[in-house]
This record gives C-alpha cells, structure tokens and sequence, in this order.
C-alpha cells in the first residue's frame, strides 16, 4: 500500500518508519512550502508582559520560537 502524504520528506521521519512496519509506502508530496517572514515586532511590545499566545501549527510554534530566540 502507498500513501500520499502532503508534508515535506524531513517531517515524515516518524510516519515513515510507523507505516514500513505495516508494510506501507509513504509518498511525499508537498503541496506547499513554509518560510519565514521578516517582521518587526510591535512598538512597545514586552514578551514578558504577555499571559497567553495560540498557535494554529506546529510550524508556528517553532517559528515563534526561533524569533524569539533572536
């Protein structure tokens, strides 16, 4: 059996092994590819005086966080 799978390769590591356990191809294809955009953050903005952030992905998450690392 074969499967199409949306995300990049380096994100089906996981997926990968789990389906060749059960005899299944995983086949990427990306459909869409997420880069980073330069922003500036807000005037005035202090992380530190924020109680709450939501996120919508996983990609957002790691994005939020290598910004906030800068």
């Amino acid at each position: 059996m074969r499967v199409i799978v949306t995300r990049p390769a380096k994100q089906l590591t996981e997926l990968t092994q789990r389906a060749a356990e059960r005899n299944i191809e995983i086949v990427p294809l990306p459909l869409m590819e997420i880069v980073p955009l330069p922003f500036e953050w807000p005037r005035g903005l202090d992380i530190k005086d924020i109680d709450w952030v939501f996120f919508t992905s996983a990609q957002g998450v790691a994005s939020f966080f290598l910004r906030l690392s800068e």
